[in-house]
């Protein structure tokens, strides 16, 4: 009886918060190019996979083709989804009606959890597969039949998003655990099944086994250390954003880990694992959106661990509340006017509150179920463009421009979430990046050849490339010719000329050539032009020396990268407010650099001309 008035209060809270963001429009783009009989694509002559997540781009295909419609049926759906994982978890996982209060209440302040049950994206059915996997988990850990479902909705679950797979793994091989290894293998075949046949059909029809957006943000050139300091920045923005869900995803990983519950325990570890990748790919810039599921994981953990007294779950519930209630926004407390008159919802470092950005244009009781009335700028310029009749465009953030442009229109990504060759190609080097959106320039001769049909690119090594990457994208599915590109593309085989398009622009010299004239300082041979792409020193063997000392004339900002067989390990950004770099730099190469070794230094003026290499100088 106390389940049914929680959940919907839920549920109307849910409704009342719900939005979609940009990103989710890259899905309903792909929705209605299948519609238009042009495949599931994102450019009508393109086999390019532009969502990541199969099984939520599936359901609200299906809800498309039922209603012909998809803001509102998308909202719709999530909403849904929401009540019903949170149904479950009241049935399934609370020990007593206050016990099922102190979850409700979790949810109910968490802004990482509310603002993420609706979105667009699909944080919702991942909110559904995890809270049906953790009933049948925790149900029975002697039951065979549990184990067994408990493991096919966690197949679901990588499906729906793959990266969660670090979740479920722990708490699978912990379920696993007595089974006989025939058993464990037949068990894993079956729940991977749904996985195993969608990576088959991508391979088949896009070509390639994960979506163009994991090419994108997994090769931009950005050293791990940067990353991984991002990702840090990640996880304590969600102190100031959602302090609640910080809390309690924290106080779980505790509970979990000192549990003496192994299936606690597991549940614990995959959430630790979980975070250890978000902090390794530098996080996101939605803020608390990777965070939603972390949460639901850490609150049945702390549900099934705190003493089963009501003293323990009134404190709970207190904490929730008012912890919760701290946070700028906290969904509880607005209304149809939220996000109109905010003005810093992008942190310093690029993490950004979307539901406040986007909740004026999109927000289900802000647009009062229309979508006709309010207009995003971007949605205006797809508009624009559809109506113009052009080809083929370029943008950057390409959701609504894409959604409202109409299937038909080519559009460029320059953030590559959605161009199979940019996707390729390193990110811009920039010191002021932003994680999600690496910028990437567009290779002369690329937009001709989209509006020409023919590979126009003036790179020789990127023009081959890019005629292999054209025969898997747009060539027979079937021929020969095809399957062996997919071969040598997915292998590695054409790397190398990437790599040579890469450097193709720097000037190439030895470490001899810029070494000081005979060990004497300020005695260089002469001073190289460095100009407007930079140069690059092949040291010509691996170097583990500790100090790098190079000599510049000009320039107002540069980056210097240290390299191994062509990826970047580090990178250093010296700038100047008088228009000069410093005259002489001396950098200190950190240990974990030098252990590895390095073969190649390069020196790049990032927002100046006039850039003059002196000299450079190696030793410990």
């Amino acid at each position: 009886m106390v389940a049914a008035p929680l959940l919907l209060g839920l549920g109307l809270l849910v409704a009342r918060t719900a939005w979609l963001s940009d990103d989710a429009y890259i899905t309903f783009r792909t929705i209605h190019s299948i519609a238009a009989n042009h495949g599931p694509n994102w450019n009508p002559e393109e086999r390019v996979q532009a969502y990541t997540h199969p099984l939520w781009a599936a359901v609200l295909t299906v809800g498309f083709f039922l209603t012909k419609e998809l803001p509102l049926t998308t909202i719709v759906i999530s909403v849904g989804l929401s009540v019903i994982s949170l149904g479950l978890m009241a049935i399934c996982l609370s020990r007593s009606v206050w016990s099922m209060v102190f979850i409700f209440s979790a949810f109910a302040f968490s802004r990482s959890f509310l603002d993420y049950s609706t979105s667009g994206l699909e944080n919702p059915l991942s909110h559904f597969l995890m809270a049906w996997f953790l009933c049948m988990f925790l149900r029975d850990q002697n039951s065979s039949k549990a184990r067994r479902l408990a493991g096919g909705i966690a197949g679901l679950g990588l499906l729906n998003r793959l990266d969660v797979g670090l979740i479920y793994a722990p708490a699978v091989l912990s379920a696993a655990r007595g089974t006989s290894w025939r058993t464990a293998a037949r068990d894993a075949l079956v729940s991977l099944a749904p996985l195993v046949g969608w990576e088959a059909f991508s391979i088949v029809y896009y070509g390639f086994p994960f979506p163009n957006t994991a090419y994108a943000k997994l090769n931009t050139g950005i050293p791990i250390d940067e990353l991984g300091r991002q990702g840090l920045r990640y996880i304590s923005n969600l102190a100031s954003f959602d302090p609640l869900s910080l809390l309690l995803i924290g106080a779980g990983l505790i509970a979990g880990i000192l549990s003496r519950r192994r299936e606690l325990a597991s549940l614990a570890v995959g959430v630790l694992l979980y975070l250890g990748y978000l902090t390794v790919i530098g996080g996101d810039f939605m803020a608390g959106r990777l965070f939603s599921l972390p949460l639901m994981v850490s609150v049945v953990v702390l549900s099934r661990s705190m003493p089963n007294k009501n003293v323990a779950n009134y404190t709970s519930i207190a904490i929730c509340a008012v912890v919760g209630l701290l946070a700028p926004n906290p969904g509880l407390l607005t209304g149809k006017q939220f996000g109109q008159d905010q003005v810093d919802s992008v942190d310093a470092w690029g993490i950004s509150d979307e539901r406040a950005i986007y909740y004026p244009y999109t927000g289900l009781l802000s647009t009062e179920g229309s979508y006709d009335e309010l207009r995003h700028p971007w949605m205006l310029e797809g508009i624009r463009i559809r109506e113009s009749g052009e080809g083929v465009v370029q943008g950057r953030a390409i959701g609504f421009l894409g959604f409202y442009a109409g299937p038909r229109v080519h559009i460029v990504d320059q953030f590559a979430l959605a161009d199979p060759l940019l996707a390729r190609l390193p990110a811009n080097i920039d010191p002021d990046w932003r994680i999600g959106h690496f910028d990437r320039a567009i290779p002369e001769g690329y937009l001709e050849s989209l509006r020409t049909g023919s590979n126009l690119i003036e790179s020789k090594s990127l023009r081959a490339f890019y005629d292999e990457l054209s025969v898997i994208i747009r060539g027979p599915l079937w021929s020969s010719e095809r399957w062996a590109a997919i071969w040598r593309m997915n292998s590695g085989a054409n790397d190398d000329l990437i790599y040579s398009y890469r450097v193709a622009r720097y000037a190439p010299v030895s470490l001899e050539d810029v070494l000081p004239r005979n060990g004497v300082e300020g005695e260089s041979r002469s001073e190289i032009w460095a100009g407007d792409d930079g140069i690059q020193i092949k040291l010509g063997r691996l170097r583990t020396d500790r100090h790098l000392d190079v000599c510049l004339r000009g320039g107002s900002e540069i980056a210097v990268l240290i390299e191994r067989d062509g990826r970047v390990l580090k990178r250093f950004f010296y700038g100047s407010t008088d228009g000069q770099v410093a005259d002489c730099l001396q950098i200190r190469i950190p240990w974990l650099i030098r252990i590895r070794g390095y073969d190649t230094i390069a020196i790049l003026p990032v927002s100046s001309e006039g850039l003059w290499l002196r000299e450079m100088s190696l030793y410990d």
